[in-house]
């Protein structure tokens, strides 16, 4: 059933019904509630309307739904679709993460589904569930969990652009440090074997030269300038460094569903603050991918111009 869609709320605390919530029936007159509402509750919100003509009517898809007493004064709340904090309506985003209210996601032809089709409490391994990787990685999840969860079903690879395109920086950026370190240095190492040869051609390539055939002619013509060496070196350093980059692209997802594994893992065990331990290890740092990318760019010349 489409919660959302039909504007159905819990019996208890008022709030709007969404897919992935916790949801539980109660067993005599079928009403929905979250968990958390049914057992602080204690029982159905509805049960004083049991046996009468007011009781909730499951198959009208709640024509009637009478609030508990009790409750009257709690305000109407939503779900964050992102981390899962559960806060007012009237707050136009999620006081944890910064997230547009979750209602919004989930309404005619905009839908938004930040796990991509799976299931929130599908474990992905080590008892992480496909919810708590959400959390965890944040940034682009649609794409990121699935991947997770064929990973979990036996398919170990899948092409990640960025990884291939920036492996080190965009290693970094999902905060795996020594992977992105040593992906870094490596990527350093193959410009730096690369920058003899290089300067070597561009010292007498002329400033008009517009094709590659030109530029291969006037290296063959010069080959003896730059060297046997220094060719084999630079072109051992490009096949090196265009496989590094072929096999993160392959192995990218993989080795990060792994990351946040482990990590998501060991915070459940260790943390005494799951979420921030959470919003600190986990999501995206755009300035270490900058710095990636920028150690790569000049860090090179900068190397070169000591030696």
């Amino acid at each position: 059933m489409a919660f959302e869609d039909k504007k159905i709320k819990c019996a208890y605390c008022g709030a709007y019904l969404f897919e992935d919530d916790d949801i539980v029936f109660c067993p005599d007159c079928g009403a929905p509630h979250h968990r958390e509402c049914y057992n602080e509750k204690g029982s159905c919100a509805l049960s004083d309307s049991h046996g009468t003509n007011e009781q909730y009517d499951a198959d009208n898809n709640g024509a009637f739904i009478k609030p508990d007493n009790s409750n009257t004064n709690r305000k109407e709340q939503v779900k964050c679709m992102m981390c899962g904090t559960v806060y007012d309506k009237d707050d136009r985003t999620c006081p944890t993460c910064g997230t547009p209210r979750g209602a919004g996601f989930n309404r005619g032809p905009f839908a938004f589904d930040f796990l991509g089709g799976v299931p929130a409490d599908m474990d992905l391994g080590e008892g992480v569930t496909a919810d708590e990787a959400k959390r965890f990685v944040f940034s682009n999840t649609p794409r990121y969990i699935p991947k997770f969860a064929a990973n979990k079903m036996g398919k170990k690879s899948s092409f990640n652009w960025f990884a291939f395109l920036f492996p080190g920086a965009w290693m970094l950026s999902r905060k795996m440090y020594i992977w992105g370190a040593v992906l870094t240095a490596l990527q350093v190492a193959f410009a730096l074997l690369l920058l003899p040869f290089m300067m070597s051609v561009n010292s007498f390539l002329p400033d008009d030269i517009s094709s590659y055939n030109e530029i291969y002619s006037i290296v063959s013509q010069n080959f003896d300038k730059i060297g046997f060496a220094v060719t084999v070196v630079a072109f051992i350093s490009t096949i090196l460094n265009f496989a590094t980059h072929i096999v993160f692209g392959i192995l990218g997802d993989y080795i990060y569903r792994n990351h946040v594994i482990k990590t998501v893992s060991r915070i459940k065990n260790e943390s005494e603050d799951i979420d921030e331990d959470m919003r600190r290890k986990g999501g995206v740092s755009f300035f270490l991918f900058i710095i990636g990318i920028l150690a790569v760019e000049f860090l090179p010349n900068i190397i070169y111009s000591f030696i």
